[in-house]
């Protein structure tokens, strides 16, 4: 019938034009992921801040009278090769990685 054709195509363009919603991925690198087969590189990636640098959680140390800092201090470690991180698709070419997931 031509009008069930009709409806799976309106959903397929729909599919193309709206945006999946959450999606998980694998980092390939610091920079570079995989969503399935899909290989992006940092050319289609976008970070949030704080994704691609360490980030200290908890800052301590201490400095003798007669020596260098001693830094005791905490970080959570940027993305890394492995990582199961989530993103948001941002049009045909761009992916928003929103942060590392974890269990």
């Amino acid at each position: 019938m031509w009008d069930a054709d009709m409806i799976d195509i309106l959903r397929n363009e729909g599919a193309v034009k709206n945006p999946e919603g959450i999606i998980t991925g694998e980092m390939t690198g610091p920079k570079s992921m995989k969503i399935g087969n899909l290989n992006l590189t940092a050319a289609n990636l976008l970070f949030l801040q704080g994704t691609t640098s360490k980030v200290a959680t908890a800052v301590a140390g201490h400095c003798p009278a007669d020596g260098e800092l001693k830094d005791k201090t905490t970080y959570l470690p940027a993305l890394a090769a492995g990582d199961k991180v989530a993103c948001v698709r941002l049009g045909e070419d761009y992916y928003l990685v929103l942060g590392k997931v974890v269990s």
